[in-house]
């Protein structure tokens, strides 16, 4: 679903991203934000969770049942939404939110009976309180949802709207991927490498906070309140990074695939914090280009860059546990996983990819809609060669699971 995505939001980028600098409202922009967060952000999050929840909590899945039905759910309310969105069918919209809300709280419940039988630890405390942000933001989605043709927030709509969007992206996303990402940097380079639990509840109680405090502001319509949220989030950001490079120092690894997609995700986090320092130290409206940019930062440099390197290194692991490391012979090794997809693509990428985030940013903040084609032209291109690499390597895999070997 997040690779369908990535193609869908490639081929509708030229569209789409001019809207930023005519309304952050636009029906078809909001249509286009929910296909970039619910489609690749959220269904990437949703599956790699349900696998590695277990793993790192060292118990199993329970309800696999329930996890399908959830899966189901999740993908029909998030056709619908985006469909209803975009055509302004409202009946449509407000049918795709109550599965939307079904399926998130069915993966709720899943994962809360999952984390019940697994031991307690500073990575299940993360996984806690983003099922909290999650089952809260996907109530006021449904409100915003049913509501939609209706007009019965009134005034209240954009408050409502920021609330959403700071504990799903902040919450939600960014507390979840700062669980897990220590855990899977510490199980792919091996070494003499530990988690630091104190940094790990330093991040924690940072990122919540900062995301429940831009919350609360957008309730409140309080930008003193959004300052500290920022400043609260962009701790939790250099802890998790210092995180991050402990582990990669005590293990003696310089990089890997995901390391250079991962620091482009942090500048652009503390970019887009620094947008909404500015802007809330302004008192700028809803409507200021600023707030439009540190959306961008958070969704497209921030989130969508970090499940790319994340894609990087899980797609090819997979390839390899199933389809290369059991055909290798004496004389004949299997191919190393990061060598499955060639690193001068990666490169590529990554370049095309960062220009497209910045170049972006520039534009919706200058209101030069000649920047957002070029930022377009460079993101479309970027997830194609993206979505083209995995699908190669995934290839023999989903050959296997057809012929159901």
């Amino acid at each position: 679903m997040a690779l369908v995505s990535f193609v869908l939001t490639a081929l509708a980028y030229p569209w789409h991203l001019p809207l930023t600098i005519v309304s952050f409202y636009h029906p078809r922009l909001t249509a286009f934000v929910h296909l970039s967060t619910l489609g690749t952000i959220g269904a990437t999050i949703l599956g790699a969770s349900l696998q590695l929840v277990p793993v790192v909590t060292g118990g199993r899945l329970r309800a696999h049942g329930a996890a399908r039905w959830a899966w189901w759910c999740y993908v029909a309310g998030t056709a619908l939404l985006i469909v209803g969105l975009w055509f302004g069918w409202h009946e449509t919209l407000a049918v795709g939110g109550v599965l939307l809300y079904l399926g998130v709280h069915i993966y709720v419940a899943v994962i809360g009976m999952t984390m019940w039988h697994s031991r307690r630890d500073v990575t299940l405390a993360h996984i806690v309180v983003a099922q909290v942000a999650l089952a809260v933001s996907a109530n006021l989605g449904a409100l915003l949802a049913l509501t939609k043709g209706i007009g019965w927030l009134g005034d209240a709509t954009i408050p409502t709207l920021a609330t959403h969007a700071a504990l799903m992206l902040g919450g939600w996303a960014l507390v979840t991927l700062a669980g897990f990402a220590p855990r899977l940097a510490l199980m792919f380079v091996g070494g003499s490498a530990i988690l630091d639990r104190r940094l790990a509840w330093l991040d924690l109680a940072f990122l919540a906070g900062g995301s429940w405090a831009l919350a609360a502001a957008g309730v409140a319509r309080s930008h003193p309140t959004a300052l500290v949220g920022a400043a609260l989030l962009a701790l939790g950001l250099i802890c998790l990074a210092a995180q991050l490079g402990r582990v990669y120092r005590k293990a003696r690894r310089t990089s890997d695939p995901h390391v250079p997609f991962a620091i482009v995700a942090l500048i652009a986090g503390l970019g887009s914090l620094a947008a909404i320092g500015v802007a809330a130290a302004r008192s700028a409206p809803a409507s200021d280009p600023m707030w439009v940019v540190a959306g961008w930062l958070a969704i497209a440099g921030c989130l969508q860059t970090v499940i790319q390197g994340f894609l990087h290194k899980i797609v090819p692991f997979l390839a390899w546990l199933h389809h290369h490391a059991p055909r290798a012979t004496i004389g004949h090794p299997p191919p190393r996983p990061d060598s499955l997809v060639p690193s001068a693509h990666r490169a590529l990428e990554l370049i095309l990819w960062t220009s497209g985030v910045f170049i972006g940013a520039a534009g919706i903040w200058l209101g030069i809609p000649a920047a957002l084609d070029v930022a377009a032209t460079c993101l479309g291109f970027a997830l194609m060669i993206l979505t083209l690499n995995l699908l190669r390597v995934a290839w023999p895999i989903g050959v296997r699971l057809v012929r159901g070997g």
